[in-house]
């Protein structure tokens, strides 16, 4: 039996990842949100849905830097104020904080000055989320359910690292 999957994707272009200095402001919005935006997923594509999301955190500037991100679901809520009038709104849920932790292994098909990380620490919700966290300069990892979203907006914060950026593949 075959499984629905994506190749993985960069969250941000090579050339322009993540900066941000502080988690963004995310609320209930009417419109869905874009997935041609940086840093947001479609977690339905080509007819296709998927039930698992495996992202590899990486980032500029030297090991041990990090990064917190945060993971945010997002589904539509129809609250039919007006029957007359679309009362759609998209509703975001909190799915995971993490804290990465860059570690020496460089992902050279990337960029030669991004590294991968090798720490990823759960620092709020779901813990069944499956982390891969060696702490060795390998490869770190987390699988999360997305719990129905029809979107995932992924917003990093750094701390000491100068970038931030993540693989992402749907599955």
């Amino acid at each position: 039996m075959g499984t629905n999957r994506t190749n993985f994707e960069l969250a941000w272009p090579v050339a322009a990842p993540s900066t941000a200095a502080a988690f963004g402001t995310i609320v209930p919005v009417a419109t869905s949100p874009d997935a041609a935006d940086d840093g947001v997923f479609s977690l339905a594509r080509q007819g296709k849905s998927f039930d698992l999301v495996h992202i590899i955190p990486i980032g500029t500037d030297a090991a041990n830097e990090t990064y917190s991100f945060r993971l945010w679901g997002w589904a539509p809520v129809d609250h039919d104020v007006d029957a007359a009038v679309d009362d759609l709104i998209w509703i975001p849920t909190l799915i995971n904080e993490f804290a990465a932790t860059l570690g020496t292994t460089v992902a050279t098909a990337i960029a030669a000055d991004h590294l991968v990380a090798d720490t990823i620490v759960l620092t709020t919700g779901d813990a069944s989320s499956r982390i891969i966290s060696p702490a060795d300069n390998t490869v770190a990892s987390v699988t999360i359910d997305p719990v129905g979203a029809h979107f995932l907006t992924i917003d990093p914060k750094k701390a000491t690292a100068a970038s931030m950026n993540f693989l992402v593949k749907m599955f």
